[in-house]
């Protein structure tokens, strides 16, 4: 196998995923172009080989969860969750194209997305595990999960962290549960072990026991203090709140734009901002961000969401 790694990613990584990706397939005669891009493409050279047969891959670092491939009968488009998994499902993809052409048999997309999404579900079960990835960032002794809590080594001090995904410059980005804030894990060696349901309980208290020690904080200041930041707080659940309303009703995937002309229209929300529909963007990607499967939305396409099924 031979690869153009345009990436700030490490070859022998993009090369382990690759070959994860093939399965079984002898992929020594290809060409592979790899390279990040504002939009993920795919595109394979086989009839006339430059000498090799070539599959041409663009990847995004950001934007997931995001939907991929086409809408099939039998098989729609899979949420992936970060470029890790896109990288496996578009390189599976072209070379079940590949297959295809050596076999003689007619290109069927049906079947190449079939094959690219199992390739990912099975990735998922492994992801990051060291028997495949030797020698990469990764937990040694324990399978890394999305939506997961480990205990993992942040400034010095051990911490519970939600994991959130996969980092684009490696290691995993996730939420200190007991701050609330977004840390990177950059490596293996931060992990430990998971958390048991019992301490996430513990961890979820102590959690709650802080902001209700800051809220009796707050209520000591002068009333028209604690209005005014009851008044700043008070606009983002209702926006949200008001977002999943407009999205319940129409049934179809919306910009932010349109959904606070219809928010405002029907008065399920009022802001006095200079800019709401960067406002509920910005509450709408960082909910997919911080509470994952959980969250009540989901980035169907460049800029349009829907609600999470």
């Amino acid at each position: 196998m031979n690869i153009h790694n345009r990436t700030s990613l490490a070859t022998e990584e993009i090369e382990r995923l690759i070959q994860f990706a093939a399965g079984l397939t002898d992929v020594s005669n290809l060409y592979f172009d790899i390279s990040w891009c504002n939009r993920m493409a795919r595109r394979s050279v086989f009839y006339k080989p430059p000498p090799r047969p070539k599959i041409v891959i663009r990847i995004k670092k950001t934007g997931f969860p995001q939907a991929w491939g086409y809408e099939l009968k039998g098989e729609p488009k899979l949420m992936l969750n970060n470029w890790q998994e896109a990288l496996v499902q578009i390189a599976a993809h072209e070379i079940a194209h590949y297959q295809q052409y050596i076999a003689g048999k007619k290109s069927s997309e049906l079947d190449a997305q079939i094959i690219g999404n199992s390739r990912v579900k099975e990735f998922r079960k492994f992801q990051n595990i060291n028997h495949f990835l030797k020698g990469s960032s990764v937990m040694k002794k324990y399978v890394v999960q999305t939506g997961e809590v480990y205990q993992v080594k942040v400034s010095g001090k051990l911490a519970q962290v939600r994991i959130i995904g996969g980092n684009p410059h490696g290691g995993w980005d996730g939420i200190n549960l007991v701050t609330n804030k977004q840390v990177r894990i950059k490596s293996g060696a931060r992990l430990r072990k998971p958390v048991s349901e019992k301490a996430k309980q513990a961890v979820k208290a102590a959690a709650k026991t802080n902001t209700a020690a800051q809220g009796a904080t707050e209520t000591k200041e002068p009333d028209t203090t604690a209005k005014s930041k009851k008044e700043r707080t008070s606009s983002k659940p209702g926006g949200l709140s008001a977002a999943v309303k407009v999205l319940q009703e129409v049934g179809t995937p919306l910009n932010c734009k349109q959904m606070v002309e219809q928010m405002l229209e029907k008065g399920y929300w009022k802001t006095d901002g200079k800019t709401p529909s960067a406002t509920i963007y910005s509450a709408i990607t960082r909910e997919i961000k911080e509470k994952g499967a959980d969250a009540r939305f989901r980035k169907v396409e460049r800029g349009k969401f829907s609600l999470a099924k």
